[in-house]
Formats: structure tokens, C-alpha cells, sequence
């Protein structure tokens, strides 16, 4: 009945197991859904999950029953995915899809509290410096101005008149060398 009793346990192991596999494809499913940037990189995305849970699938059976393998596991596994799969996949699906849903907003939101200061340290030591030189801009935009408008004026007075600004700008006791 010893025999009997543990290989029942490790049916129900297997089951479980299979439960868990189930489980994990959902949650595979709803990641997919969600981030798979393109479809051609799905199949490599497939056979990694598959590398994957076959580990997790033979370190389980290896805790459970020392690695024996038998039909009824196998039977195990199989029907226990199937449960998940035809009781809780679709409230699983849309469960982790809500939750997905919830954590990226939530982390959006945190991400977002965790910058603005750094948004609003940027806008005080960048508008002073921005108004600086907008400032230097109009100043430097200016001269030149002046400056043509000098030259402008320069180029219309007669040569008399020229002398005549020379002597009002060059003080009487320089004399211009």
C-alpha cells in the first residue's frame, strides 16, 4: 500500500506540475501580448519559453521523484495543464492582463513622480541661463545695428560734415595722428 500511496503523490506532484506549466503559459501569453515587438521574433521567443519550462519541469520531477520517469507523469502533467487550461485560462488571461495593465501605469506613474523634481531643477537653472543669453542676443543684435545705421549715416554726410562729427567725438586737446 507504501508503493501505491506515493505513486498516487507523485501523480498528484505531476498534476501540479502541470498546473504550474499552465499557468506559466498564461503568463507567457499575456507578456507576449502585450510587448512582442514583432511577429518574426516570436518563434525564438517560443523556443526559449520551451527550453525554459522544460527545465523547471525536469528540476521539479528530479525533487519529486528522484527523476523516475513513468506514463502516469506524463499523463499528470498533460491532464493538469488541460484543467488549467479549459477552467482558468480565460479568467487568468484577462486577471494578468488587468495586472499588467495596473503595474505599467503604476510604474509610469511612480517613474514620473521619481523625474519631476529633476524636470523642475532643469527649468529653474535652464530659464535664467536661456534669458541670459536671449538677453546677450538682443544686446549683440543691437550693436550691429547701430553700428550699420552708423556706418549708413557715415556714408550719406558730406565729407564736411564728416569733420564736423570728427571734431564734436574727438575731444580739442587730442589731435588725431
Amino acid at each position: 500500500m507504501d508503493f501505491f500511496h506515493s505513486q498516487f503523490f507523485f501523480f498528484l506532484g505531476a498534476v501540479g506540475i502541470g498546473f504550474l506549466v499552465g499557468v506559466l503559459w498564461g503568463i507567457y501569453c499575456g507578456i507576449g501580448i502585450k510587448w512582442f515587438p514583432n511577429a518574426r521574433s516570436i518563434p525564438i521567443w517560443d523556443v526559449l519559453w520551451w527550453l525554459a519550462i522544460t527545465s523547471v519541469v525536469f528540476i521539479l520531477l528530479v525533487q519529486l521523484n528522484g527523476g523516475e520517469l513513468r506514463v502516469y507523469l506524463f499523463l499528470g502533467l498533460v491532464s493538469g495543464f488541460l484543467f488549467y487550461y479549459k477552467k482558468f485560462s480565460a479568467h487568468f488571461l484577462k486577471f494578468f492582463g488587468d495586472f499588467l495593465f495596473w503595474a505599467e501605469k503604476t510604474v509610469k506613474t511612480v517613474v514620473r513622480i521619481l523625474v519631476m523634481p529633476f524636470r523642475i531643477m532643469k527649468k529653474i537653472l535652464v530659464w535664467p541661463i536661456w534669458l541670459l543669453l536671449l538677453l546677450f542676443h538682443k544686446i549683440k543684435s543691437g550693436i550691429i545695428q547701430s553700428g550699420k545705421v552708423v556706418y549708413f549715416l557715415l556714408k550719406v554726410i558730406p565729407r564736411k560734415g564728416k569733420i564736423m562729427i570728427k571734431k564734436i567725438i574727438i575731444p580739442r586737446g587730442r589731435k588725431k595722428k
